[in-house]
């Protein structure tokens, strides 16, 4: 009583007779339909029983594969040792086979690996998916309390006790640390970490037995949930929320690749990215993928990023929020740039990149000379920075091809020279003046102008030597030459040598 075999059908049978057979087997037949077979379209993977080497084939590992399926020739990789290889020879139940599935006793056959480095515990698998963690989070249930091992863990089980913990073909010792702010108590079931003696390969959902160390018993199981990189923190009511969200999705393919996008580093996530996360294969991600994008819970980004509808919705959040407070320090300026929103929002450039152009698309945003703004933002100019920035404009038309620098200026203006180079950096944003080179700056219309004496000179004379624009503009070599290099760096001219050549003759 009290065991899996309660409540078990008692069927008598007799040997001498035969009576009860047809209903034995009947049973058995009975109940191997209703076993549910392991699935293989999962992420292959064996834990080793064990390792040998075979007179003219090499080494051969052995074991139960617990997900997927593998053939003759695939490429496998044994961890923790991380080698790679080739499977030469499959043994299915002690016959030659072309492949393996989940659940069949197997043998294969990987020549490159020497069997002495191998042992009980190892995992084979598929490269990029899994590797050796010594930290894991899990669901746990501890037996009944007079099923219980000592008057310790029959109190509860201690935060950071000590266990053996069986999973797979690995048996490891681990220290265990409740998630629910409290001991996990006999008869019941949490969230806790653990942190093992050495790295060991386990993927979601894998079962797990933890025995005491003395007296030796079992004390409870339950499933592996996700390899964590570093302990997590109890009291946080947030981490027991998205264990319980794991928990909930282990047997779902779908809602565990949703959960990995929604908290995927950066908001975006590509499907290997996925795939490796999830341990789900890619062909299967790629499937979900699709599928959460037809029902809009999912945005491609393009460049095989995805992006989740909450992190879509967050990240514009983000954008809207840094381009108000742009906009309430710098009531002059047109917005923002995006490298400005990237540093001032944390998003990556790709997400960055991808939700901007949306937003614009639907009007959340207006660009203007690469300036990001919202659409009812109209700079203002106002106040001794209005003045001043009229005042030097002013300055540049005035000397429309020898234009005063910043120092000049702000002799000029009597302004600081941070003020003035403000004061040009708005008139640049604004599109009324060019910084043409370092510390060089003219207002448009001398580029207009220059570009047109320029290009009416060349389709006339058909090519430039550059000693003969200073004259053209009625300036000196210390503005024509940097304004021929803006000319050669936007592309209206091609430069051979000290020769300028329009790149493409202007439409009429």
């Amino acid at each position: 009583m009290g065991t899996f075999l309660a409540g078990a059908p008692i069927l008598p049978v007799s040997n001498v007779s035969g009576e009860g057979f047809e209903a034995l087997i009947k049973a058995l037949a009975s109940l191997v339909r209703s076993i549910v077979p392991r699935r293989s379209d999962g992420v292959f993977r064996v834990p080793l029983d064990r390792a040998f080497s075979a007179r003219g084939f090499g080494t051969v590992v052995a074991g139960i594969p617990v997900a997927g399926r593998a053939a003759v020739g695939d490429e496998v990789v044994l961890l923790p040792q991380g080698q790679t290889g080739r499977i030469k020879r499959i043994q299915v139940y002690g016959r030659d086979s072309s492949c393996v599935l989940a659940g069949q006793c197997a043998a294969l056959n990987v020549p490159a690996w020497d069997h002495r480095a191998i042992r009980r515990g190892d995992v084979v698998t598929v490269p990029g998916y899994f590797a050796p963690e010594t930290w894991y989070a899990a669901e746990l249930r501890l037996l009944p309390e007079e099923k219980l091992a000592g008057p310790v863990v029959s109190a509860g089980l201690k935060n950071g006790a000590s266990a053996k913990l069986h999973t797979g073909t690995s048996e490891v010792l681990a220290r265990v640390y409740s998630l629910e702010g409290g001991p996990v108590l006999p008869g019941s079931h949490g969230f806790v970490q653990v942190r093992l003696e050495r790295p060991v390969v386990a993927g979601p959902g894998d079962p797990f037995i933890l025995r005491s160390l003395n007296p030796v018993r079992t004390i409870g199981g339950g499933r592996i949930l996700e390899a964590t990189s570093r302990r997590l923190k109890r009291h946080r009511p947030e981490v027991r929320q998205m264990l319980a969200e794991q928990a909930a999705a282990l047997d779902d393919d779908l809602r565990r690749v949703e959960q990995r996008l929604r908290r995927a580093p950066g908001l975006a996530a590509s499907e290997a990215d996925l795939a490796g996360a999830a341990k789900i294969p890619r062909l299967r991600v790629a499937e979900i993928l699709a599928q959460l994008v037809s029902e809009q819970k999912a945005v491609a980004l393009g460049a095989g990023l995805y992006l989740h509808a909450e992190g879509l919705f967050a990240a514009r959040e983000r954008i809207l929020a840094a381009v108000r407070q742009f906009h309430e320090q710098s009531p002059e300026s047109l917005g923002p740039t995006a490298e400005q929103l990237r540093q001032a929002t944390g998003l990556e450039k790709p997400v960055l990149a991808a939700v901007l152009g949306r937003m614009k698309a639907q009007g959340d945003l207006v660009e203007r000379g690469q300036r990001l703004g919202l659409p009812g933002h109209r700079p203002r100019l106002e106040g001794p920075q209005g003045q001043l920035v009229g005042e030097i404009e002013h300055r540049l038309l005035q000397h429309l091809f020898h234009p005063p620098g910043a120092d000049e200026l702000a002799a000029a203006t009597g302004a600081s020279s941070d003020a003035v180079r403000k004061a040009l950096a708005i008139l640049v944003e604004h599109g009324r003046a060019v910084a043409v080179a370092d510390g060089l700056w003219f207002h448009a219309d001398a580029l207009a102008r220059a570009q047109q004496i320029l290009v009416e000179y060349l389709l006339k004379e058909g090519r430039l030597e550059s000693v003969r624009f200073k004259y053209l503009l009625d300036t000196t070599r210390k503005y024509a030459l940097p304004l021929l290099d803006y000319f050669d760096r936007v592309g209206l001219l091609r430069r051979s040598g000290n020769t300028r050549f329009l790149r493409e003759k202007p439409q009429a």
